[in-house]
């Protein structure tokens, strides 16, 4: 598919960001600001969004909850199922494009070394994954009954400065501050670590995209490390300490990028090894 741009220039395009708060927001809003002409971040109950007065060109929706709240489990699908409903209301209402910020979470892990391409399997294993899944379905629903355009970021395993200290990287650096050795339960699991500044060039790149329809972009770098291999990059000199360690068949997740790369020639730019290796003594100890 050869790459096709808006013709209108991004000053002259007035957006809408929810989500705005989150990681990613917080390095996408300013690249967003310095290029489109009105940037506005929603801050009211994203499941109210469709009601919303104010009319824009562009709506990147970020907001989504991650985590299952074990006494409310409902919150996850219902902020990240009705919320996103609510958004493709609101663009189907003013005419809208959307950028919709989905995970890997929605595929099926490999069992094997292989990367997954937009047309893998999709079987998420996890709530997150199904109402990430769901919640591009209704994304699909709008752009082909209501002709929304719609693309979709299939974000793998985001990283970067900020990230909540559940994650993998976070959560090791807080263990690796205590001691060196590092409890973990799935040391060789592979995943795609993608800086959180790239992610965000990606989304930014796929603002231009002029591509009408329902479109899925993976994003992530092409390149599966283990939780271990991440442990080794923090600090070479620990160990694992993995008495309970959960085996499964399917341990590969690493994305592969060839579509947004010939479609709006977004490539990442900030490694792991250099993303995580920069502040080490030699020693490997963190300075």
């Amino acid at each position: 598919m050869p790459k096709r741009l808006l013709k209108t220039p991004p000053s002259s395009r007035s957006t809408l960001v929810t989500g705005g708060r989150g990681l990613l927001g917080r390095h996408l809003l300013p690249l967003l600001r310095r290029r489109h002409s009105a940037v506005t971040l929603y801050e009211g109950d994203v499941r109210e969004i469709s009601g919303l007065r104010a009319r824009h060109d562009l709506v990147v929706h970020l907001a989504a909850k991650n985590k299952v709240d074990p006494a409310s489990p409902h919150i996850l699908f219902d902020t990240n199922v009705t919320g996103t409903l609510a958004v493709m209301e609101y663009c189907r209402r003013v005419g809208a494009r959307c950028l919709f910020a989905s995970s890997s979470g929605v595929y099926r892990p490999l069992g094997k070394a292989g990367r997954l391409d937009e047309g893998a399997e999709l079987n998420p294993v996890t709530p997150y994954g199904t109402s990430k899944l769901l919640a591009e379905n209704v994304c699909r629903f709008f752009a082909e009954t209501h002709g929304l355009t719609v693309t979709t970021l299939r974000i793998f395993n985001m990283y970067g400065p900020g990230q909540d200290p559940d994650f993998v990287v976070p959560d090791l650096r807080r263990q690796l501050a205590r001691s060196s050795v590092v409890t973990m339960r799935t040391p060789h699991l592979v995943r795609d670590f993608v800086h959180v500044r790239d992610v965000a060039k990606a989304f930014l790149a796929a603002a231009d995209l002029d591509r009408p329809g329902f479109l899925t972009l993976n994003v992530g770098t092409g390149r599966g490390h283990s939780i271990r291999q991440v442990l080794t990059l923090l600090d070479g000199a620990a160990s694992i300490r993995a008495d309970e360690v959960e085996r499964t068949d399917e341990d590969h997740v690493v994305a592969d990028i060839g579509r947004i790369v010939s479609l709006a020639g977004w490539a990442p730019a900030v490694s792991l090894e250099s993303a995580l290796r920069r502040g080490r003594r030699p020693g490997g100890r963190k300075k």
